[in-house]
């Protein structure tokens, strides 16, 4: 009995931590190798909290990270974050975006919606002449 009085006193003292990540530019249903995509949103948090955002990008079976920002936050007050990331080249597949917020023992994330990223190159050319030569 005196074992779960400490144990329910200790949860008492336990700060409970949770972070509002959200994305509010929204993404494409795909894009090529080295494309930039424009990341903006916010985080709120209920506690005041120095940490690092980071961003990665999952594809398949491979991960990785693409930037990071210093972040301080004060208690409910929410904090805007606008980051543009290329996609490596070596990336491809069904992919998605994980931000990461993490202090000492604090962690917590969000995943954005799936994306595809390809090598096919793709885009709209105007050349403004309807005949060319070689060297124009």
């Amino acid at each position: 009995m005196k074992k779960w009085c400490y144990f329910l006193i200790l949860l008492l003292f336990l700060p409970i931590v949770s972070a509002d990540i959200s994305l509010t530019s929204s993404l494409k249903a795909s894009y090529n190798i080295g494309d930039s995509l424009q990341l903006t949103g916010s985080v709120k948090e209920a506690a005041t909290l120095e940490g690092i955002l980071s961003y990665s990008i999952l594809c398949d079976n491979s991960t990785m990270q693409v930037g990071a920002s210093y972040l301080k936050l004060n208690a409910n007050e929410g904090q805007a974050f606008s980051e543009a990331l290329k996609i490596p080249d070596s990336l491809i597949g069904s992919c998605l975006i994980q931000i990461n917020l993490s202090s000492g023992n604090f962690s917590d994330s969000f995943s954005s919606s799936n994306f595809i990223v390809t090598k096919d190159l793709g885009g709209n050319f105007d050349i403004g002449r309807k005949e060319i030569q070689l060297g124009d």
